[in-house]
């Protein structure tokens, strides 16, 4: 009997609020209309059993090694694999879904992988021939694989058994065209969609913001050196500014360092819940988003820039991977192109005039509409129909 729907993802919300793959989970109930469906993910000690969603069923494979199935949880699974051995885990990792995928796989009419490895490899290998197979590409899997030509034999690999192909960012779309020759490029020129992952707006935008205006900065991201939290702490050196860092990462120990040498006040807030995240956008009158310029074509579109947009935070970021797709500097928010000294006059512009900050935050707010879940949702489905 047909499943509907399965959903292969290396990152999925391991208990209520978590923030892991919550855009993939707040995507089923558009997948659900058009019968039921199933998601597959990683298993994690930190996963809740008790934790379930009434739009889908929530399967969790678990390799042998707990260190291979926590492997795409934590830092991301490019980070993880790159910093902490995790080279000789991910076999392990993906041999486990591949394990678990195949019975479900067998049986699902329709099967959304997303990123490109492990589950989009998994779901062209595996699915069977009359299922139709969507792949959602974020970023940081093709940032990973592009770079050696067995990654590259993947991609193009799973883009030819693909039936839709879903990019979260422009660059997204141009890169993965340049792989193939022009006859099959036209093809997948006219094949791969631009769409980012949406975002509940309401859940954002609700509640009041302080009226207090106050020299303080929110920086939201994985501690990893493309988000580029050293660039904000070097910028901000000798202003009256204070950051507030949300997140956990493998750079921490370096950028505790770089803030107590720098002399700049850093609030190291850890991770945080949807929950929480909501409430510090509404606490907070400047998001920024600093991403090194030089990895730029690897940040695809952060889920937090919409997410402070919609809270109504004027934003201040450099112009890289999706992020110019969305942002108009002057318009919705201010830019740099990797220079510090500019992406720190910005953030000093902002805090010195709050009219203009003020003007920024609504047209941002406004903008964050586009992006809401029931615009998103069913283009996002649509195909699979």
């Amino acid at each position: 009997m047909a499943c509907g729907t399965l959903i292969l993802s290396s990152s999925f919300p391991r208990f209520k609020g978590d923030y892991a793959g919550h855009f993939v989970a707040e995507s089923c109930p558009y997948y659900s209309a058009r019968g039921p469906v199933t998601v597959l993910a990683p298993d994690d000690a930190m996963v809740d059993n008790t934790f379930r969603m009434k739009e889908c069923a929530i399967t969790r494979f678990k390799p042998c090694f707990a260190k291979a199935s926590s492997l795409f949880y934590g830092y991301g699974g490019p980070e993880n694999i790159r910093t902490s051995g995790g080279i000789f885990f991910a076999p392990l990792a993906f041999a486990a879904q591949c394990r678990a995928a195949h019975p479900l796989l067998k049986n699902a009419e329709r099967v959304t992988a997303h990123w490109l490895v492990p589950s989009g490899l998994t779901a062209a290998l595996f699915a069977p021939k009359g299922a139709k197979l969507q792949l959602v590409v974020h970023g940081g899997d093709w940032n990973w694989l592009k770079n050696n030509a067995m990654g590259r034999m993947i991609v193009r690999y799973v883009l030819r058994r693909a039936d839709d192909v879903v990019v979260v960012a422009n660059y997204l779309r141009e890169d993965l065209c340049g792989l193939f020759l022009p006859k099959e490029r036209e093809r997948m020129e006219r094949e791969i969609r631009v769409l980012p992952m949406g975002l509940d707006v309401a859940h954002f935008a609700k509640g009041t913001r302080p009226s207090r205006q106050t020299r303080r900065v929110l920086a939201v991201g994985r501690l990893v050196p493309i988000k580029g939290f050293d660039r904000l702490i070097r910028a901000l050196r000798g202003q009256a500014v204070e950051i507030r860092l949300v997140g956990e990462g493998p750079e921490r120990a370096k950028l505790e360092t770089l803030a107590r040498r720098s002399g700049v006040p850093v609030c190291f807030l850890g991770r945080k819940s949807t929950e929480e995240m909501a409430a510090l956008y509404r606490e907070s009158s400047i998001l920024v988003l600093p991403s090194h310029g030089k990895n730029s074509r690897g940040e695809g579109l952060p889920r937090v820039l919409l997410e402070g947009m919609a809270a109504g935070c004027a934003v201040v970021a450099t112009r890289c991977g999706g992020i110019g797709d969305v942002l108009r500097h002057g318009e919705n928010a201010l830019l740099d192109d990797g220079d510090e000294t500019v992406l720190r006059d910005n953030i000093t512009r902002l805090l010195d005039d709050p009219d203009e900050q003020l003007r920024l935050q609504e047209v941002a707010q406004r903008d964050a509409l586009k992006y809401d879940w029931s615009v998103i949702g069913p283009k996002l489905a649509r195909t699979l129909a």
